[in-house]
């Protein structure tokens, strides 16, 4: 005889919703390959490796892990706009469309964590605990974002530093992909 539950089903949603969100989390390394069948064009491996290691250590790190999305976030963003001939584009807009894109997928996990909040009645934005610290109840929400602003900040500092040094880091990391977009992005113009 299984035993009967002792909660409320208002207790026992917010632990399913949470294991619900790890599940898609560990899935997360998904993305690219599953983007890689829709638009029938591969992606490098390692691109896959850092969310993994997202997923992994997302478990209570807190600010340390929107720091480290902010940076992983933009490494993803710029293998993808190289990818997909952004290289055309002026360094300062480049640039720039990184940080966009990477503070954008910040915001939407903001509004996830609001979602969550709405409508299974928990805090993870910490209003409360904001509160009772005497802080605004979006404290949380701008420290996340402050600290993914400081994870991209270490990925342009990487990419200035690499930059510094003969870009050997890049060539080591990025391989051939970033040959192999160039060579694309010339073979299009050559086409024209």
């Amino acid at each position: 005889m299984a035993p009967a539950f002792r909660g409320s089903l208002a207790e026992a949603i917010p632990c399913g919703i949470s294991a619900g969100c790890a599940a898609v989390a560990a899935l997360n390394p998904a993305i690219l390959p599953i983007l890689s069948c829709i638009i029938k064009d591969n992606f490098p491996i390692f691109l896959n490796l850092p969310f993994s290691a997202h997923v992994i250590l997302a478990v209570d790190l807190g600010c340390a892990m929107h720091s480290y999305f902010g940076f992983i976030a933009s490494v993803r963003f710029y293998v993808l706009l190289l990818k997909w001939n952004g290289g055309h584009l002026k360094r300062f807009g480049f640039y720039t469309l990184i940080f966009l894109s990477t503070m954008g997928c910040a915001a939407i996990w903001e509004i996830f964590e609001f979602s969550c909040d709405q409508l299974l009645h928990i805090d993870a934005q910490r209003v409360m605990e904001s509160i009772s610290l005497g802080h605004t109840p979006v404290y949380d929400t701008m420290v996340d974002m402050i600290v993914a602003i400081a994870g991209i900040i270490v990925f342009y500092a990487s990419l200035l530093l690499d930059r510094l040094c003969g870009r050997k880091l890049g060539k080591s990391f990025y391989g051939t992909f970033a040959d192999t977009a160039k060579n694309t992005a010339e073979d299009q113009e050559g086409a024209r």
